[in-house]
Parts: structure tokens; sequence; C-alpha cells
């Protein structure tokens, strides 16, 4: 569906490139540049999810297609999965479109661990969507669903953020390992977490 109608790749794109160029505007005189950079990927990737998963059930809502769905033979927690498998490609392309952007456009090169850095950003993109998938079926019963996901989402998500900040600080400050270490634990122990109790609650979220 999302292929097909884009409606929600193209907000979100455009989201993550705004807090890209409010970042690069607002803190252009600062010397510090990797804490900035580190600070303005994640608040993208945050904002991205709060935007662009607000509808992540609501179509199949307001279709009546939700139901058809939940009627299928198989274990309900697979609806729920699957949502979450489109969201986290979804903010794997705003992170790498906004990264390349904010490289690109700021002239600063990449001189951390590549692939750590992926890692990051790969888990911090899974909580992000684990999270507010999940939220976003408990608002769909609300009339102002597509405000209320942001005010739930943010805050549980600063464990993660300041994880994802600190540790992508200290990779592209080409700290050792034992630096960041921490950090990837969180980011792990969230997505598993977040995951394990999303599925386990999912059946009741969506009721009878």
């Amino acid at each position: 569906m999302e292929l097909r109608a884009r409606e929600t790749l193209v907000p979100v794109l455009l989201v993550g490139l705004l807090v890209v160029a409010v970042g690069l505007l607002a803190f252009h005189d600062v010397e510090q540049r990797v804490p900035i950079a580190a600070g303005v990927l994640w608040l993208a990737l945050a904002f991205a999810a709060a935007v662009g998963m607000a509808r992540a059930f609501g179509a199949e809502k307001d279709r009546g297609t939700l139901d058809v769905l939940l009627g299928l033979p198989v274990d309900r927690g697979h609806v729920y999965f699957g949502k979450v498998a489109a969201a986290f490609l979804l903010l794997l392309v705003v992170a790498l479109v906004t990264a390349v952007t904010y490289v690109v456009v700021s002239g600063e090169g990449v001189s951390g661990n590549l692939l750590a850095l992926a890692a990051l950003l790969a888990l911090g993109s899974l909580g992000l969507a684990a999270t507010s998938v999940m939220l976003s079926l408990l608002a769909t019963q609300a009339r102002a669903r597509d405000a209320l996901l942001p005010v739930l989402l943010l805050p549980l998500l600063i464990p993660l953020l300041l994880a994802g900040t600190h540790g992508t600080e200290d990779v592209l400050s080409n700290a050792p390992f034992a630096q960041w270490r921490g950090e990837l634990f969180l980011l792990i122990g969230y997505d598993v977490a977040f995951l394990a109790a999303s599925w386990m609650l999912f059946d009741a979220a969506v009721g009878e």
C-alpha cells in the first residue's frame, strides 16, 4: 500500500529533512560538530516516527479492513509484526536519507565506524517502529489520534533517544567499543522489551 500510494513516505521524509535543515541553521556556529550531528539525526528519526506512524492502523480502521486482518487464521500478533516491519523499513529509509543529506549539506566527513553507526541506527529504528505502531493502535480509538500519538510516544522514547544520541556521538568520535557498549545493549533491551510487551498486549488492545 505504501509503495503504491506513498502517503507516509513523502511527509516523513519532509519532516526528517526539515529537522536537518533547522539543525544546520541553528547550530552552524557551534564548534563541536559531532554532538550536533548525533542529536539532529536522532531528532529527525523521532519526529518522523511521531508524524509518520500516526496512521499506522488508520487506513485499516477507516476502511474496515482491520477486522479482516484480525480474522485471518493466524496469530493476531503477526499483524503487529507486519506493521512493525513496514514501519522499520520506512524509518531506515529516513535514517539513510537524513544522514546522507546532513553529510552532503554540512560538508563534514564521516570518520567513525560506519558498521557500528548502521547498527545503532537500525536498532533505534526498530525500537521506534515497535513503540510507535503499538501506540498508534491505541490512539485509533480517539478522535484526535493524529495529534495524540506524539504526546504518548515522545516520553517513552527518552531512553532510546538518549542511548542512540550518546552512542552515535561516541561512534562518530572513534571511541572504543567499551565506551558505547552500554548504549548498544540499552537499545537491544529496549527493542526486545517493547516487541515482547506489545506482542503480548496486542490481542487485548484490538479487542474481540
